[in-house]
């Protein structure tokens, strides 16, 4: 009895050695199918097999695209060609700006070697107007102040027909190269308490085409005088002007000009005054000796024809003070007695 037992033990070892062997080699053979595979990868896991102990009905497949990867190395690549540009056009920008600023003179005018006169132009665009104060005479307006000049010695020359078709003709700066260029000497004539927008950086723009030619534009708040005739109020026009121009420079080194081929003076949008009408809008250009020992400086002159609020002042001040007068007589018809 005791051998039957141990013999039955026996043959089970032997059948559990044999079904581990046959299930490796399965396992073997599917592991070398796998491998084999070039596009797609085929994943089997124990989990995947159906009641009866195969790879049947409950197969998981799991499919790399080779289209995907390609993608990716294409992203990859671009990307990696567009950090290379952009090094290679910040690196070529920084050698135009050394190269232009090596020799440069900052104290000297533009032209002034030629013995000719720098040209200035000019044109405003104006955001809003007001207060616009009778008291104390003046009025305030926000606006863009634009300025275009020359400047030879800061010419180059520019990208273009390159590999990349990259066209680099001009260079939008930081407001710090301001610091290491000539610029006009701009100021307001008739201007009280004017200032520059610094929120939340200086509000300035500055750019540089290859042929030398710069644009320099500023946000403004300016506050004017005004004189203003009052005999005719509240059906009277005013007239309000802006004269700007160089502080030291004559008219025979720098001359301003209106910005030719657009609006000399423009409006964003419709304004809107609480008193006035906005009428017309004169500009024009000027020589003014401000004395004989200093000489003529070219200037430039802008007026705002205001045409004020008749129904206003009608409605707000006369209508209420007849009321009040009419009221006044309504003492003599009450019966005393």
């Amino acid at each position: 009895m005791a051998n039957l037992t141990s013999w039955r033990i026996f043959s089970i070892y032997i059948s559990l050695v044999l079904l581990s062997g046959v299930f490796a080699k399965e396992l073997a053979s599917i592991d070398s199918f796998d491998r084999g595979l070039p596009r797609q990868v085929r994943i089997f896991s124990l989990t995947d097999m159906d009641e009866e102990g195969g790879y049947g009905s409950r197969n998981k497949y799991r499919a790399i695209d080779s289209s995907e990867t390609k993608s990716s190395r294409k992203r990859s690549s671009r990307q990696a060609m567009e950090e290379s540009l952009s090094k290679a056009v910040s690196k070529n920008i920084t050698r135009i700006l050394e190269d232009l600023l090596k020799d440069y003179d900052k104290t000297e005018r533009p032209s002034f070697k030629d013995g000719k006169t720098t040209q200035v132009r000019v044109n405003t665009l104006i955001r809003s107007m007001g207060p616009i104060s009778e008291m104390e005479m003046y009025y305030s307006m926000d606006c863009y102040f634009r300025q275009y000049w020359r400047d030879e010695r800061l010419s180059f020359k520019g990208l273009k027909n390159n590999a990349n078709n990259l066209v680099i003709n001009q260079l939008s700066l930081n407001v710090e190269m301001l610091k290491k260029i000539w610029k006009p000497d701009t100021y307001f004539h008739n201007g009280l308490d004017s200032y520059l927008h610094s929120i939340t950086r200086p509000n300035k723009l500055l750019r540089l085409s290859e042929n030398g030619d710069i644009t320099y534009s500023i946000r403004l708040t300016v506050k004017a005088k005004c004189p203003m005739t009052l005999n005719n109020f509240p059906m009277d026009q005013q007239t309000c002007p802006l004269i700007f121009g160089s502080f030291a420079y004559t008219a025979d080194e720098v001359e301003y000009r209106w910005l030719e081929g657009g609006t000399p003076v423009g409006y964003e949008g419709e304004l809107q005054l609480s008193q006035f009408d906005l009428q017309k809008t004169f500009f024009r250009e000027l020589n003014y000796t401000r004395s004989e020992s200093v000489g003529t400086f070219s200037v430039l002159q802008v007026v705002f024809l205001l045409q004020r609020h008749t129904g206003y002042f009608l409605i707000q001040v006369y209508l209420p003070c007849a009321l009040i007068v009419v009221l006044s007589w309504v003492g003599f018809w009450l019966n005393r007695v």
